[in-house]
């Protein structure tokens, strides 16, 4: 990063941590932490996002409930019999970085990429990854698909 950043973070405890970020720092936002992050110079920095295995739940009822935030809103504004499956996807992607499309292929990638890694068996650890990934999965048929 080149510049400086004031980073406000909110724990999941209650607890409140700011400090600055000097040229060349490296932050990790830890999952279900929410921060502001404020430019006090000019700045230029690149962010990584990734779901962790253990987070894919979390991140599931996360855009489940912007999916039901977006379809509110559409309510409200009496457009949700004009706006397209597509749309809404855009309206998510826009509103969190990420929609339920690409959180799905995202899924079924890392399903692939389990299966097609292992050495000939198929591990416990795989095995289980997979049962999380297909829970995921028909979680989100059942809630976003319907709606």
């Amino acid at each position: 990063m080149i510049g400086e950043k004031e980073w406000t973070f909110y724990a999941p405890s209650g607890n409140l941590v700011t400090f600055i970020q000097k040229p060349g720092g490296a932050i990790f936002v830890p999952s279900t932490w929410k921060h502001e992050v404020k430019n006090t110079a000019e700045t230029i920095s690149i962010n990584h996002n990734w779901i962790s295995p253990c987070a894919v739940d979390l991140m599931c009822d996360c855009l489940l409930s912007e999916s039901a935030a977006v379809n509110k809103e559409l309510e409200a504004w009496g457009l949700s019999d004009t706006v397209t499956m597509d749309e809404k996807e855009k309206l998510m992607r826009s509103a969190c970085g990420l929609n339920m499309t690409m959180f799905t292929l995202m899924l079924v990638r890392a399903a692939v990429l389990l299966l097609t890694n292992s050495d000939g068996g198929i591990s416990e650890r795989t095995v289980v990854d997979l049962e999380s990934i297909k829970r995921v999965l028909k979680t989100c048929e059942t809630t976003f698909i319907q709606n």
